[in-house]
């Protein structure tokens, strides 16, 4: 960067030019699948948001513009889809890419061959690859869906009633869940370039990326206590309410409040008398929950839910988000242009610069702590982070860091710990702790104790990042608010991860990742058609798990502008506005107010994709299959195959499913173009060869099974270097290491 691209030293940052004077090139091949050019779109679209100067590469055939967000959708003025994607960026042809690629730091592509080829010879290029499947895993020539990569790796297990058909998360879902893998990954390339001063190649791939972020159903699988889809039967069910539907996920904790509210003599039952018995007959259960819930209207149940601490929330709709009042608080949904005379409203930036510390007239130097074991010239070695961050949104967010190379101090204390060591019937730490936070040092200190404060600040003087994930206001409380972190370290990051923002209407409710489901629009988009939508829940708590890719990317970007300033600042991400991004399009259709967008609230769109000719999961002979017809030739194909009319199509396709095997079914339907994959158990995904061999998990020294990682970096490897730690198990080496022998 030269210097006339770095911010003022003297002014506070914005979180929309954090990455000012960043040039990057989005390329996407004519041959790449749908998916990949969303995903590499939104790559883009994140990239832009934070400042980068996004330059897209545009060819004749832009496969982004014929795509439709909603049955019917009038593509004279574009695609919304195109719109949301590609808001902020510039563009070129072919004839000016060459021109693009000099000028630029970092390329994001999606096209065939190997990304290395890409890379300047001088260092100054970086490149992000995207594809559909890592070449080698037995998917090269086969056609890909996201609703067949959503079953590969088991996904679509988790949605639905256990005895019906599995549903898919609706939208784009696999796209931007890559896409925020991409969106991590580039911004490592980015703090190499900047800090180590080397460029490298990221190799990014939905069936990867996806398989990471259902690490729970594919690990469970493998370790012997499956989760599937529990339909009605759910601990985090959706009942049907008098305007529409509500999302719970009660804890035991919240059992009185829920008996008193709902008053039904049922619930005095035996059967309900403790928590293991009411999960027993979670069905009979949510029955008696569901009546009572049909009498209240959605705004009662949310009213109830907040005023008693219970993670709950209405399902909302795109229409239903257009008129919120926390993201009309905040600012987060915008008007861009669209076409010639219209305009879309779209989401906009998920995360907000909450203060920031005066950059001091003299550089203040680095004071650097010792550097992660073996992470060499990994992008973020001799970074130093302190991990308050519990669950997944917060301890991930850390972990992510942990693998680029930062040293991760883990802080808990016997009074308070990560609640994931925890698990019923397991000794020692379970299984949700050991797979997430493998690389970081553990240490114990009491931040409820002067002491303990006091040497947590000793800390952050020689840190480089805090992450938090604490309810609003804990850290304040704590005496380790931002005001304290900069009075020890005016050069110190925080990056909180919260449910709904840090500040407005929203900012004090109590909210879990799968409830952000329901009120950040994904839900609306999960069900059946003329039925119920679903929620995750504990099996895959999906907002927790792009939270953490784009918090990640976030926390390095803030990182690299405080280096530059001289001064830190406090970052806050909001889960809630990361997932509503991720229905992006789907806001952007209901804002035109067409028919088609204003009757989307009236029901769920099952399996079905505006942009297939046919679009389903159907019974085979050993379980699920997949099946993504992308358009009306090949659907003429399947018909003269099946000897079938044009109209009959589905009938009989399910009849020819229901007597073959989904191996021998996708074998007769790919050669003819069409996207086939068994929707697996997360055990039969945990055996499939392109997930097993894949970046997705990995084995830590000691041989243990953990996740491992949702990109490839091909200079630097990314690796397990350590167990998860003990509870304080490094306190005495790193109060020596860091703070000398008295600690």
């Amino acid at each position: 960067m030269n210097g006339s691209a770095i911010p003022s030293p003297k002014a506070a940052p914005s979180p929309k030019a954090l990455l000012r004077g960043i040039q990057v090139v989005e390329r996407a091949s004519d041959a790449a699948p749908d998916l990949v050019r969303i995903a590499a779109a939104f790559t883009g679209r994140l990239l832009a948001d934070l400042g980068a100067t996004v330059t897209r590469v545009e060819s004749p055939d832009d496969g982004l513009a014929r795509l439709r967000s909603v049955a019917h959708e009038d593509l004279s003025a574009g695609s919304v889809l195109s719109t949301f994607l590609n808001r902020g960026k510039a563009r070129t042809d072919e004839g000016g890419a060459a021109a693009a690629l000099a000028a630029a730091q970092l390329a994001v592509v999606a096209e065939p061959g190997p990304a290395e080829g890409l890379v300047r010879p001088d260092g100054g290029l970086s490149v992000v690859r995207l594809s559909g499947a890592r070449p080698g895993a037995g998917l090269d020539d086969a056609p890909l869906s996201e609703l067949g990569i959503q079953g590969l790796v088991g996904l679509t297990d988790l949605f639905g009633e256990p005895d019906g058909q599995p549903l898919a998360m609706g939208g784009h879902q696999t796209a931007y869940a890559t896409g925020y893998a991409a969106f991590c990954a580039a911004m490592a390339l980015i703090a190499k370039q900047r800090l180590c001063g080397q460029a490298d190649c990221a190799e990014v791939n939905a069936v990867d990326a996806l398989a990471w972020v259902n690490w729970k159903g594919i690990a469970a699988g493998t370790l012997g206590f499956p989760v599937r889809r529990e339909g009605r039967a759910a601990d985090a069910p959706v009942l049907r309410c008098a305007d529409g539907h509500f999302a719970f996920l009660y804890l035991p904790r919240d059992w009185d409040h829920i008996r008193a509210a709902v008053d039904d003599p049922r619930l005095e039952s035996d059967r309900f008398a403790s928590p293991g018995r009411r999960a027993r007959n979670a069905g009979a259960l949510n029955e008696v929950l569901g009546e009572w819930a049909s009498t209240q209207t959605r705004e009662a149940l949310y009213d109830f839910c907040q005023r008693c601490g219970i993670p709950g929330g209405p399902v909302l709709h795109a229409a239903d988000l257009l008129g919120d009042a926390a993201y009309s608080f905040r600012g987060y949904l915008e008007s861009t242009p669209h076409g010639a005379d219209r305009s879309v409203t779209v989401p906009g930036l998920p995360m907000t610069i909450e203060d920031a510390a005066t950059p001091p007239n003299r550089a203040r130097p680095a004071v650097a702590g010792p550097s992660a074991p073996e992470a060499g010239d990994a992008p973020l070695a001799g970074m130093t982070v302190l991990d308050l961050g519990i669950f997944t949104a917060g301890s991930v967010t850390s972990t992510l860091l942990a693998d680029l190379g930062a040293t991760v101090i883990k802080v808990e204390s016997e009074t308070y710990s990560d609640p994931f060591r925890i698990w019923p019937g397991i000794d020692g730490d379970s299984p949700l702790f050991t797979f997430n936070n493998r690389n970081k040092l553990g240490v114990n200190i009491d931040l409820k104790t002067d002491a303990g404060r006091e040497r947590f600040l000793k800390l952050v003087a020689k840190a480089d990042v805090v992450v938090e994930n604490f309810r609003r206001g804990v850290m304040d409380r704590l005496g380790i608010g931002y005001s304290a972190l900069k009075a020890a370290n005016p050069r110190i990051v925080l990056a909180s991860i919260s449910g709904q923002g840090a500040s407005g209407p929203g900012s004090t409710h109590v909210s879990f990742g799968s409830t952000l489901e329901a009120i950040g629009g994904v839900a609306a988009l999960t069900g059946y058609a003329g039925g119920s939508c679903y929620i995750s829940g504990r099996n895959l708590n999906y907002p927790d798990q792009i939270v953490c890719l784009y918090g990640a990317g976030a926390a390095i970007a803030a990182l690299l502008t405080a280096r530059e300033r001289g001064a830190g600042m406090h970052i806050d991400v909001s889960q809630r506005e990361v997932t509503s991004l991720a229905v992006g399009e789907q806001i952007a259709a209901a804002s035109l107010a067409t028919g088609t967008a204003a009757g989307m609230a009236a029901g769920f769109p099952g399996n079905a994709s505006p942009n297939a000719a046919l679009q389903d999961i159907f019974p085979v002979e050993d379980g699920w299959l997949c099946v993504t017809v992308p358009d009306a030739q090949r659907q003429a194909r399947l018909a003269q195959v099946l000897g079938a009319a044009t109209e009959d199509v589905r009938g009989v396709l399910g009849n020819w499913l229901a007597e073959r095997t989904a191996a021998a079914a996708s074998e007769a339907l790919r050669p003819l173009g069409i996207a086939a994959n068994k929707a697996n158990t997360g055990a039969e995904a945990a055996a499939d060869p392109s997930i097993r061999d894949s970046a997705a998990f990995a084995r830590t020294p000691a041989g243990a099974m953990v996740k491992g990682f949702p990109f490839r970096l091909l200079n630097t490897p990314l690796h397990i270097r350590g167990e998860s730690p003990k509870m304080g198990e490094h306190t005495d080496q790193v109060l020596s290491e860091f703070l000398g022998a008295a600690g």
